[in-house]
């Protein structure tokens, strides 16, 4: 038989230890592990939201930067292009005007193109190349309608000179036509006043009255066939 414990003396101290002590620190020091766990994992999660919410920040910047260098690049761009289409209604004497504007504005929005400057660069060059090339087309055409327009007058000149000879030369033929029927009227009416006493006097005025009227209708004919003929260059 053992000593008696001292009195007052605690539990465990001093003596041996109580049936199922060790057991209950087991217990106690796994649960206070489990809660040191569960804080350390929440600790954790917060230090993973918080760096989630610091590179959703970040990115949201970033992208609102983006956006607006993006927004700047489409504005210098947009300046430049609407006087690249202006250049759609050049002529000879606009051209130099437009393709100084779009020079000026180049030189104050090119740079801000960004990504763009490339195309925009593209687009500048061709539309510079393609208006060049227009504005000498127009130059030759226009030289080309005057060279026409000076052939077109020289031909209705010249038309106009032949019409003024052809009007002179059927005025002769016209002229020798009246005269041959002034003559006709003339040699019938002197006809009718005579007294014609012999057969032979009769034929022979006949002949002469038939020889004018032949005369008269020679002229008339060719007068009538030279319109007929020139016609068309005399209304010309």
């Amino acid at each position: 038989v053992g000593s008696p414990m001292p009195m007052g003396a605690p539990a465990g101290v001093g003596g041996p230890p109580r049936p199922g002590q060790p057991g209950l620190m087991a217990q106690q020091q796994a649960q206070q592990a489990k809660i040191q766990a569960q804080a350390q994992k929440i600790a954790e999660q917060k230090a993973q939201q918080e760096q989630l919410r610091l590179k959703s920040e970040a990115e949201a910047k970033q992208k609102a930067v983006e956006m607006k260098k993006k927004q700047g690049e489409q504005q210098a761009a947009m300046a430049i292009r609407k006087d690249i289409m202006k250049l759609r209604a050049l002529t000879p004497e606009n051209f130099e005007k437009l393709a100084e504007e779009l020079a000026v504005t180049m030189g104050t929005e090119f740079e801000k193109c960004g990504s763009l400057q490339s195309s925009i660069q593209t687009e500048n060059d061709k539309a510079l190349a393609a208006s060049k090339e227009k504005v000498e087309q127009i130059i030759e055409m226009r030289k080309k309608n005057e060279e026409r327009l000076k052939e077109m007058e020289k031909t209705r000149e010249e038309a106009r000179e032949k019409a003024t000879e052809l009007l002179a030369e059927l005025g002769l033929l016209v002229e020798a036509a009246e005269k041959a029927a002034t003559a006709f009227g003339e040699r019938v009416k002197s006809l009718s006043e005579k007294s014609l006493l012999t057969e032979s006097a009769v034929n022979t005025a006949c002949s002469k009255v038939e020889g004018e009227a032949e005369a008269f209708l020679e002229k008339a004919k060719a007068a009538l066939d030279f319109i007929k003929e020139k016609g068309s260059e005399i209304k010309a």
